[in-house]
């Protein structure tokens, strides 16, 4: 265990986080002062795709990087998932305006934010880490 990659870390981390994004509120909507969230039935895309970036991470020589195929589909898989939050972010903020103008308070939840944010983070350090520990390695 002592000898795993950073880059699978931080890919792995990445995607966790990006997988629990999908169980968090994406959105809430308070009618008659009862709060409802919506959350997996639009986190389930991500979820999905969050899932391929973490077994690659656990498959192969975990002492070694990602690269080739395999990271490009990483990489793949978590900008689709990536995409799909900042799609929904753009589709909940007109549909919230739409709630709101029926007099019922409405916001966007942490999930898609996390989920761009998970999925921005994981390219960037499955980009970088290998770099930045090869650099001082050598």
């Amino acid at each position: 265990m002592e000898n795993l990659s950073k880059q699978r870390i931080t890919i792995a981390a990445c995607a966790l986080l990006g997988i629990m994004a999908a169980f968090l509120p994406w959105v809430s909507v308070s009618i008659f002062r009862i709060k409802h969230t919506i959350g997996f039935q639009y986190g389930v895309i991500s979820f999905l795709f969050f899932i391929p970036p973490v077994v690659l991470a656990i498959l192969g020589d975990r002492s070694a990087n990602l690269t080739g195929a395999r990271l490009k589909a990483a990489l793949i898989t978590a900008g689709i998932s990536g995409l799909w939050g900042l799609a929904k972010i753009f589709l909940i903020f007109g549909e919230i305006s739409k709630v709101k103008k029926m007099g019922a308070p409405a916001s966007i939840g942490v999930g898609p934010f996390l989920t761009l944010l998970c999925a921005a983070a994981l390219i960037a350090g499955a980009i970088i880490v290998p770099k930045k520990f090869d650099k001082l390695n050598s």
